[in-house]
Order: C-alpha cells, then structure tokens, then sequence
C-alpha cells in the first residue's frame, strides 16, 4: 500500500528534531566530563540539559561501554563469577582434546552409518573424525547401479572421500568396466576390493597402483553357459595380477580360468576361498590357516593333500561338498596330511534322501584329530526334523567325541551338540580316591 505524500511543515519538523541516539553511544555522564571535552560547547545547564547545538557522539566498543555504565552499580564478587564462567566456557569448548584421537577412534568405529552422518554435522572436530569412518567402506549390492557412485568417486571434486574409503564392494560388468578402472585410479587407499563380474568384461586393472591386503574376484556365470575366460587380460591376466600384489592377506577367486603364480608371490596369504583347483595352488608353501573350497570328484583327493602342504599349519576348514563325493575317503585324508585341524565344516549341496544313513556311512570309523574341537555337517535342502532324529545325533555326537579328546561341538541338520569335555580314566580314578579318603576322615 504506497503512503500518502509527505507535507513541507512534515519535513521542517524533522530538520529541526535531533536524531535519535543509538543505544553503542558513549554519551558523558556528567555535565563536568561534558564541558571537558566540549569546552567550545556555550549552552550546557547546570541540570545536564542541552540547549546548545547538536553533537554527533562517538561510537566505541559496545562491552566497554556496559562496563563504564555499570561499574559503580556493580556488586562485589560479580567479575570473579563472570571470569569464572567465562573460563568454564572456554574449558566445554576445548572438552573434545581431553581424549587422545586413537580412543575417539576406537569409540566412533562402533558407531552405526545414521549416528556418523549425525556426529559429522555437530563441529569440525566432530567431522574430522566422523568422515573418515563413514566412508571409508563402501558395499553395493548386486543388482545395483553402480554409474552415479562411480561418477563421483571419478570427479576431482570427492578428493576427499576418495582418501577416506578404504574398502569397496561393487558389481562390475561390460558397460561398467572403464568407469571401474578409472575409479580405481582415483582410490590411492584402497586396501579391501571385491568384485563380482557378471558376463565378458574389459581389464579392470589397466594403469592401477593399488597394494590390497583382501581381494575377492567372484564371477556370477550362467551355469548352462560353456567355462570361459571373464576378462580381457588374458590367460594369465589374473595370475600376473595378483604377482604385483605382495601385501594380500585374505584372497577369494572364482573363476574359471587357471591360476599359476610364483613360490615368491603371496606370501602374507592368511586366508584362501575357492575352487579346489584353485586353492590346491595357493596353500603349499604359505601361511595358510583358513581355507573354504568347493571340491569336485576328480581333483577331491589331491586337493586335500595338497592342503597339508601350508606352512600355517592349517586349523579351519569349510568344505562345500556335494552328496556323492566320499566324505569318508576325504576325513582320512585330512587326519593324515592335516592333524592339527581345529575346525571342520561341511556344507551339503544337495538334496540327502536319508541323512541318518549318510552320516552314519561319513563318521564310521572316524580316524582321530588331536585338536579338532568342531565338526559340522550341514545341508541346504533337509526335510523336518523327528525326536528319534534328534537323539539318534547325539548318540553318534559322544560317539564321534572318543576319537577326539578334544571335540566340544557337533552339528548336524537342526541339532548342535556341546559336549563335556572328556575325563580321562586316571584322572577320574585320582579323585574317586580322594573322595575315598576323605569320606574315611569323617567322624
């Protein structure tokens, strides 16, 4: 809504009306410190009025001027209280430095995703140390789009969380090859890859500089389709690959292609997954302790041999098996070339029309493992569990435990045993005599 105009005796009451005083003036307080530092200043009252013309006052520090007006009007003690919370301020606001960065570390390293992006937004302190844990792995599932993450992780513009991630988890395919490679280029703190490749791809790995300490190379491939060669590397893309690549301590391949590589390579090497083909290669000679393979019926026997060649030795075991293969044949085989087994796991794929009847054919005769102290059968496909199934396994559970001292834990389909570990014969003869003995002291 415009205003109406503004009269002329309007404009003349406004010349002549002093202009308001803005509440940061320092005005004099006293007619005496008036006429000392406007000693050309004529008409000053005895009662403090102006009568004279209008001064501009000067502006000054806006706390100097509260604590000028307020000084003799100040009780006594009321500085020390506002030093003191001053101080109690500065003391809150410096809380974050008390503790040492590894422990805040540790602390936020518990936290879950939606608590870190919370924490990254309360203070810098808080986002230096919440930014590195929340992107510093990165998993998309396998159906993903996986275009805009990789765009990003490309631009210059995410520097720094490029810096931040540390372990990367994505499906690759034809389409998304380049983009793959280019991103990992741009991740020089890479230590954790996992790639699952689906159908004909490029060379991830062209102009890469990475030193990973886990590696899984997983190909989801049509099972009707002919075994062929997922990448563009070549024969033995893959092997020369993982040459360059001393520091890997967990290694996961999938693949059809043939891994050959040096006595010299790998030799970090923890923990091996994959065919039978394949981790038969890369345990002898490495400080292999864990192994998860998948072995067939023609390479069964060797495979298993040739796990009693790492200098581990090796202690946990998971066998993907399927039921026609021999599980007898293959436990005494382990009991020769690996005594010192700790765990043994059997995951059945496969349909077992009569689990009693295979179990009891698989432990018959059980040879001994000094350490062992788990053994599990478990199958995919099973039917429902009966009371008489129930206790049938845990009849044949004390009855595996004699040929090892050392078996806590049995699982069958639907039941786990625990044992008790198992007395021996002198030490429960020791102290039926105690007890004896002690009985005859008693009055």
């Amino acid at each position: 809504m415009l205003l109406p105009p503004r009269s002329s005796k309007d404009l003349h009451r406004d010349e002549l009306r002093p202009p308001t005083p803005h509440p940061e003036c320092e005005y004099p307080d006293t007619v005496q410190e008036e006429e000392e530092e406007n000693s050309g200043c004529r008409s000053v009252r005895n009662d403090g009025v102006h009568t004279g013309p209008w001064r501009t006052p000067s502006f000054t520090n806006p706390s100097l001027i509260i604590a000028r007006r307020s000084k003799e009007k100040e009780p006594m003690g009321s500085r020390n209280d506002r030093t003191r919370n001053e101080e109690d301020n500065k003391r809150r606001e410096t809380a974050t430095i008390v503790l040492p960065p590894e422990i805040w570390n540790e602390i936020i390293s518990w936290a879950d995703p939606s608590t870190l992006a919370v924490l990254a937004r309360v203070n810098t302190s808080a986002y230096s140390l919440a930014m590195p844990q929340l992107y510093s792995s990165i998993s998309v599932p396998k159906t993903a789009d996986t275009s805009k993450l990789l765009n990003t992780l490309c631009s210059p513009t995410s520097h720094d969380y490029s810096c931040f991630l540390r372990a990367l988890d994505v499906p690759i395919n034809c389409g998304s090859c380049e983009a793959v490679n280019m991103a990992l280029r741009w991740l020089p703190n890479l230590s954790v890859l996992k790639l699952k490749i689906s159908g004909k791809i490029g060379w991830p790995f062209q102009g890469t500089r990475l030193n990973l300490t886990q590696f899984h190379w997983e190909v989801l491939q049509d099972k009707s389709a002919p075994p062929t060669i997922e990448h563009a590397g070549g024969p033995s893309g893959l092997s020369e690959w993982l040459e360059s690549q001393p520091n890997i301590i967990k290694l996961k391949l999938v693949t059809h292609e043939r891994i050959a590589v040096s006595e010299s390579a790998l030799r970090k090497l923890v923990r091996a997954s994959g065919p039978m083909f394949i981790v038969s290669c890369l345990v002898p000679g490495r400080p292999v302790d864990t192994v998860q393979t998948t072995p067939r019926s023609r390479d069964a026997t060797a495979g298993m041999s040739a796990l009693g060649q790492s200098t581990g030795p090796l202690r946990h075991l998971k066998i993907v098996s399927r039921p026609e293969l021999d599980h007898h044949r293959l436990l005494a085989i382990l009991s020769e070339s690996n005594p010192s087994l700790e765990s043994i796991s059997f995951e059945i794929c496969g349909q077992v029309d009569n689990m009693r009847e295979f179990l009891g054919k698989a432990l018959k005769d059980l040879p001994k493992f000094a350490e062992l102290q788990s053994l599990s059968f478990c199958s995919r496909v099973h039917g429902p569990l009966t009371t008489l199934d129930a206790s049938y396994y845990r009849l044949m559970a004390e009855k595996v435990q004699r040929s090892c001292p050392k078996l806590r834990r049995i699982y069958f389909p639907g039941v786990m045993a625990t044992l008790q570990p198992r007395r021996k014969m002198s030490d429960m003869l020791t102290e039926f005599s105690a007890l004896l003995v002690s009985g005859v002291r008693d009055p």
